[in-house]
């Protein structure tokens, strides 16, 4: 078992270093350059996330990723900036599987106004939004189909639609996207 820190640090706000060390999420191109680049950020943020396994039941934050505050929302979508995007895959699909379900305490941690709805709900279709920008991260949706309905500018509809081929637990990294055909 790992050393446990001591997450009600009076420093931090239902959190420890550990959870705040990845909560860049306006910078992440410039979080990772303070790392000394990819390989060295990807090591540290999947040690954030493995070593959050140990904490599996703990409703109160553990001293790795916990999926139940805001400051680690974003934290599984860095793996993309890191050009590792199948571990934000792998991870996005765990957190979706194991810290999420239909039960009474199906969501991490307070719900906050429907953040964790909301995250759920982006990461289920496999789009998750930059802070800040008009950009989304492409990920791996969990349904075969996905219908996006939105109003545009002028009043009318737009419909985005996202199908998926051979998806399945097992089968969750994204081999390509197309975009109008």
């Amino acid at each position: 078992m790992l050393a446990r820190t001591y997450v009600w640090d009076k420093y931090y706000v239902e959190g420890d270093a550990w959870h705040y060390r990845f909560y860049v999420p306006g910078d992440p191109e410039g979080l990772i350059d303070l790392f000394g680049g990819n390989q060295t950020f990807t090591v540290a943020l999947q040690q954030f996330f493995d070593r959050s396994h140990y904490y599996r039941f703990n409703p109160l934050p553990n001293p790795w990723y916990w999926s139940g505050n805001e400051h680690d929302l974003f934290s599984v979508w860095l793996f993309a900036y890191a050009g590792r995007p199948d571990l934000t895959h792998r991870y996005q699909r765990y957190i979706l599987k194991n810290d999420y379900n239909t039960k009474d305490n199906g969501i991490p941690g307070n719900d906050d106004y429907g953040t964790m709805s909301s995250w759920f709900a982006f990461a289920s279709t496999g789009l998750y939004p930059r802070v800040g920008g008009p950009q989304y991260i492409i990920s791996s949706p969990v349904m075969e189909s996905i219908k996006i309905k939105r109003k545009t500018k002028t009043g009318g509809f737009c419909t985005l639609t996202i199908n998926t081929h051979d998806n399945s637990e097992a089968n969750y990294e994204i081999d390509h996207v197309n975009i109008n055909g």
